[in-house]
């Protein structure tokens, strides 16, 4: 069996990782034949051509606003599908499911829509008009979301399938001098990394010399998100946390930071449809605390694998000031036996439920069922 992965973006994102991920996993199962169709080159491309997967990068820029570039560019996907002759095209998102679909007009091919999220755009109700043999989630959460954008009943096959995540068999936290937290993600403003600078504030106002330091891990991508970085850049300035927090810019290797860390931080101010970077700093080893809205609830649950706080409410700095600060009184008094165990939980869990073994074998078997 052949699949075609169709991914709009060549940047290493949470669903471009997993794009890449599963075509390495397929190779090495050996049931599938794959490859990886990107709208444009970058991290995930050349990763992916690391690993020994098939790469094509479309060479025709395009936008669906404009009808002639996108003709252009239907044209070349359409050669490219004809080409590989895949038994299935798995769309990532909206916007290749589209795309993709009007390219394989006619051909007797299979079509399987990932989302990732976030959902209920414009693109997300185009796509709907686009037929799909299933429609694949990544929590229950993005689903329940996923049908509003929907008119009238939803009529396809659906599946939720976790994304598979790396995890330890088992590490220290709270072992050095300083308390080490840390965040990652794309840089943008909806990521709520300022409500973590802000409770930073907080804490050095109720205790000058905090044994912490903080590393932010990403990237801004789009104009908008450099000018939240430089917001966020002018904050540490103004508040002079310099001496505690780190801007890494991007980092190549996620699970060395995580393995860096004892303390990992999601604050996303809106829900987020799963959440991957919770899953791998959970996988390992870190303690998370983090929202508990969205499909991060599938993973994050409050005292029994992190902890959580309200990240898309007005008190929202407030709470995680004050995890915060339970945290470094605990590992100030040498009493994080119960951080601990909570850390070593949450691994536990990511590594039953969210093995990356699990991930490809759920995918597989939706494939053959085709």
């Amino acid at each position: 069996m052949k699949v075609l992965y169709v991914s709009p973006n060549g940047y290493l994102g949470g669903a471009e990782r997993f794009v890449v991920d599963i075509t390495r996993l397929h190779q090495e199962h050996k049931n599938i034949e794959c490859a990886i169709l990107f709208y444009s080159d970058g991290d995930a491309a050349e990763l992916a051509r690391k690993n020994g997967t098939e790469v094509f990068v479309l060479k025709s820029k395009f936008k669906l606003s404009h009808p002639l570039s996108l003709s252009r560019a239907v044209r070349e996907i359409r050669s490219i599908i004809k080409k590989y002759n895949p038994d299935v095209l798995h769309h990532t998102m909206p916007y290749a499911h589209i795309t993709s679909s009007i390219a394989a007009v006619g051909l007797p091919i299979k079509k399987v829509w990932f989302q990732h999220g976030p959902v209920n755009g414009k693109l997300d109700q185009i796509g709907n008009f686009f037929p799909s043999d299933v429609i694949v989630y990544n929590s229950q959460d993005l689903k329940v979301r996923h049908h509003q954008s929907f008119i009238g009943p939803v009529a396809v096959t659906e599946e939720v399938i976790h994304l598979g995540v790396a995890s330890l068999h088992s590490r220290e936290i709270f072992q050095n001098p300083l308390c080490r937290l840390g965040s990652a993600g794309r840089i943008c403003s909806w990521k709520g990394f300022h409500h973590i600078l802000l409770a930073l504030v907080k804490l050095r106002n109720s205790e000058a010399d905090l044994p912490l330091k903080f590393s932010l891990a990403g990237s801004a991508k789009t104009e908008s998100d450099q000018s939240y970085y430089r917001e966020l850049e002018e904050l540490i300035k103004t508040h002079q946390l310099e001496d505690i927090v780190e801007m890494k810019h991007h980092v190549s290797h996620m699970q060395d930071y995580y393995n860096s860390l004892d303390v990992f931080i999601h604050s996303s101010t809106i829900p987020e449809p799963f959440g991957l970077v919770v899953a791998e700093a959970m996988g390992m080893g870190c303690l998370v605390v983090g929202s508990n809205e969205g499909g991060v609830r599938d993973v994050l649950k409050d005292q029994q694998t992190g902890l959580s706080f309200n990240a898309a409410g007005p008190d929202a700095v407030d709470e995680l000031a004050l995890i915060l600060k339970n945290i470094i009184t605990s590992y100030q008094n040498k009493k994080t036996d119960d951080l601990k165990k909570l850390a070593q939980n949450g691994r536990i869990f990511v590594s039953e439920e969210y093995s990356q073994e699990r991930m490809v074998s759920d995918v597989e078997k939706i494939y053959l069922s085709l």
